[in-house]
């Protein structure tokens, strides 16, 4: 039975990717900070194992995939944690704001890198295993509040695609994804915004980018935001730069 390691799976998202997929027969490998929650979602399914995992720790990220190995059969990884900060950066003090900056770099960005490269050599032994990394409207068009978090999205974007090239030309078999999700609520975005999308519609179009092998997915709102990206770049910056 193949093996799916879903990032952020203690809640939100990542959770209701976890149901998502252990429908269609995964095993799960669940990994979060918040243990206690991440482990209330890994009882709900006899094969499931939660992990609480920093990724901002490279040790963690090693350990995850250590136990990604020993359990086996690893044929999905999906990149969904992430953290976001919303601060004016002129507005901190710059020891704050370098500890906010790695933070958010190291869990969005560097840790999600970091796994992949351990995970790789393990989704390469699976016949049509995949990586989908998780990105999101502000890749596009980043929103005055938050410029670390939209750069880093904007650098987990380039990297998913650079590496789909790199695996199309090692032939390895294994596809690359990023599914492109618009605001969704979650406890991350709570006081945020307006007109979200639940948890589960985005889990459903997560799960269904990997059933159709897709290499690139838009989700609600993000379809026109791309297409008026394509037409009018600045347009679409005035549009999320105060959402």
């Amino acid at each position: 039975m193949a093996l799916a390691l879903i990032t952020g799976g203690s809640r939100g998202v990542g959770a209701a990717l976890a149901a998502e997929l252990a429908g269609r027969g995964y095993r799960l490998l669940l990994c979060g900070r918040d243990a206690a929650a991440l482990h209330r979602v890994a009882a709900k399914y006899p094969q499931a194992v939660g992990l609480p995992c920093d990724l901002g720790d490279l040790s963690q990220v090693r350990m995850l995939a250590e136990t990604a190995s020993r359990l086996g059969n690893l044929a999905l990884l999906v990149n969904n944690a992430a953290i976001q900060h919303v601060y004016q950066l002129g507005d901190l003090l710059p020891d704050q704001a370098c500890r906010a900056i790695d933070e958010e770099i190291a869990v969005n960005l560097t840790g999600p890198l970091q796994l992949t490269a351990h995970c790789l050599p393990m989704l390469r032994a699976q016949p049509g295993a995949r990586i989908v990394n998780i990105t999101s409207g502000l890749a596009l068009a980043p929103k005055r509040g938050a410029a670390v978090y939209c750069a880093t999205k904007s650098g987990l974007r380039t990297f998913t695609r650079s590496l789909r090239y790199q695996e199309e030309a090692a032939r390895s078999g294994v596809g690359v994804t990023e599914v492109v999700l618009p605001l969704v609520d979650t406890d991350m975005t709570t006081g945020r915004g307006t007109n979200k999308i639940s948890s589960q519609d985005a889990a459903r179009a997560i799960a269904r980018a990997v059933d159709e092998n897709r290499d690139e997915v838009h989700v609600g709102k993000i379809k026109l935001l791309h297409a008026l990206h394509r037409i009018s770049p600045q347009l679409s910056y005035r549009v999320l730069r105060d959402a």
